[in-house]
């Protein structure tokens, strides 16, 4: 099987079987860190279009990467976004904090703030 790519097109998480696909590679590579990315932004943008998706698995594949692969940070972003899309308010947030604690502002642009944003969304707002 070709490697995965290190980010999918936006479209390719919405084509039918995408999931399943991204699932199986998933097994045959548990710890391969495109693998466990790419499943685990598909399932969230599964969740996100129908609702419903294996956020757990999701979440369950990208733990197993952060402790075979800690400087994989990404991870930490990603399984954020999987609780958010889950209704786990607090987990995304602590996801989010422990992201913007491990990663670094100019390797990670994009996710920096992005995560700095979904956080101030799910963060109470003092009056």
């Amino acid at each position: 099987m070709p490697p995965l790519p290190a980010r999918l097109p936006a479209r390719q998480g919405n084509r039918p079987g995408a999931l399943r696909r991204l699932a199986r590679a998933l097994v045959e590579a548990p710890l391969h860190p495109p693998a466990a990315l790419a499943y685990a932004r598909a399932a969230v943008a599964h969740a996100e279009r129908f609702g419903h998706a294996p956020l757990d698995g999701a979440i369950a594949a990208l733990r197993a990467l952060r402790r075979a692969a800690p400087s994989v940070v990404e991870t930490l972003y990603l399984e954020g976004r999987c609780a958010e899309a889950a209704g786990r308010p607090r987990g995304a947030a602590a996801c989010y904090e422990k992201f913007l604690a491990a990663a670094s502002p100019k390797g990670n642009a994009a996710l920096f703030r992005e995560a700095r944003a979904r956080l101030e969304k799910l963060a109470p707002h003092d009056s």
